[in-house]
């Protein structure tokens, strides 16, 4: 319901991490005002409703809820859902078919090892256990001609299986499906008549591209993440609309894009990179106005920690990876790995699995906070230099300072921001960095790093 009187018009921006949630509202003619709370992960959308009522009462002329809402045009909404389902592992128990012989393709990746001379360096999990990935028979060449029929039963056979065993999601991808789709969606028709329930992704659907691995592994990983943004939006959507929005809801992409609750619900690993995505727009905009063409923008949340360098304009990349997994869907050039605690002795510094923001509480009186921020911030500029360089080796190279000039990028003259739920702490530990790197005699060529408020900047440019 609208205000009585003049309708006042609203544009809000939503973030949801996996510690806080943000708001930023503009009204026209009015001083933005920006809100945070703290999210509700077993359902993400209590806490937006619990903010949006905050934030209505905030407002300078306060609102109730159903009254604001009303006056809402549009609410642009980023989320870090997927990606902390997918850093902590705790996404839908997802069962894989795929063509009889490439069910390992999944894990042996492209076969090449980051660290190629560590030969400790342990394989990434793949997200779909082995014992849960089918081959059955089926081929097509290269041009999509059968070279031989969809064996039905065995089909079946995968489906019985992914029914003893409680499977919530189905991700389903065959050799050369991209040339001809057939065989993919004679499977998944055969799926939605014996696992009604299950969220299904095709890579014919999701990315018909040539490269098998790229496809079968970002078809693996939006059908692992796929339940629970469903379920998410499905609630978003619903208690939203119970409490009066009748505006447009836009979802952030990993490109830095928006689209419809509707697209995202079918295909979520586009928001893989949701939450992040505007900060390298945001990044840009804080810097301009300075005559900076270049920045560092990191992302330090409770579960996930991002980095990126963005130089004139944010990169696209369509060979991106989180915790490195492949994801080849459009994103930006955002590294991202898991937050969690880093402890540190005299010789090394090593990080604990990522948790829940309770356990990571557990553990923070246990942390060298100094050396944690003083590596992170290091470990931004490392990761982002040395592109595909994993962060685990780089923010060991980091621990005795220095500058990185990789790739034609001195990462020292650029700009940094830091935003996210620990964004000032980020900044405060990179101002330490600054003024206290051994060795460093550039000293004067270094910017400090500056905060940006979460994401309130990027929301507002993608509001503007």
């Amino acid at each position: 319901m609208a205000s009585q009187g003049k309708a006042r018009r609203f544009k809000v921006g939503i973030d949801v991490g996996g510690t806080f949630t943000d708001f930023f509202v503009r009204e026209a003619g009015r001083a933005p005002v920006i809100h945070k709370v703290l999210s509700t992960p077993a359902d993400p959308s209590i806490g937006v409703l619990a903010g949006l009522r905050e934030l209505a009462g905030a407002l300078e002329k306060p609102l109730d809820l159903a009254t604001f809402l009303g006056d809402v045009e549009v609410i642009v909404h980023g989320t870090t859902v997927t990606t902390n389902a997918t850093l902590t592992r705790r996404g839908a128990k997802t069962g894989l078919i795929t063509t009889a012989g490439l069910r390992d393709a999944l894990e042996m990746r492209r076969g090449v090892r980051e660290e190629r001379y560590n030969n400790r360096y342990t394989n990434v999990a793949p997200v779909v256990p082995r014992y849960l990935r089918i081959g059955v028979q089926e081929r097509l060449d290269r041009r999509g001609r059968t070279l031989e029929p969809l064996k039905l039963d065995d089909v079946r056979q995968a489906i019985a299986l992914f029914k003893a065993e409680g499977v919530k999601a189905v991700a389903i991808c065959f050799m050369n499906a991209f040339a001809n789709p057939a065989h993919e969606a004679e499977a998944a028709a055969l799926v939605r008549q014996e696992l009604p329930g299950a969220f299904l992704t095709t890579s014919t659907e999701l990315l018909p591209a040539i490269r098998f691995y790229d496809r079968i592994s970002t078809t693996a990983l939006n059908a692992y993440v796929g339940p629970i943004l469903d379920h998410y939006l499905a609630q978003l959507q619903k208690r939203l609309g119970d409490a009066g929005f009748a505006g447009a809801l836009l979802i952030m992409q990993s490109n830095g894009g928006v689209m419809t609750p509707e697209v995202a619900r079918k295909s979520p690993a586009l928001t893989l990179l949701s939450g992040p995505a505007g900060g390298p727009i945001a990044g840009l905009a804080a810097a301009r106005p300075h005559g900076k063409e270049s920045c560092i923008v990191v992302d330090m949340g409770g579960t996930s920690f991002e980095a990126a360098l963005v130089e004139k304009t944010p990169v696209v990349i369509k060979e991106g990876e989180i915790d490195r997994l492949r994801c080849a869907l459009p994103m930006l050039g955002i590294h991202t790995i898991g937050a969690g605690a880093l402890r540190s002795d005299l010789q090394r510094a090593q990080f604990v699995d990522p948790g829940d923001a309770a356990a990571a509480r557990a553990h923070f009186d246990d942390i060298d906070h100094r050396a944690h921020h003083r590596v992170a911030v290091g470990v931004a500029a490392d990761v982002i230099a040395f592109g595909r360089e994993r962060l685990a080796l780089a923010h060991q190279r980091r621990l005795g300072g220095g500058a990185a000039h990789v790739e034609g990028h001195d990462v020292v003259v650029a700009q940094r921001f830091a935003y996210g739920g620990r964004g000032d702490d980020a900044a405060d530990r990179a101002r330490f960095h600054h003024h206290h790197r051994p060795g460093d005699r550039r000293g004067g060529r270094h910017h400090p790093a500056v905060r940006l408020h979460d994401r309130e900047v990027a929301l507002e440019a993608d509001l503007a």
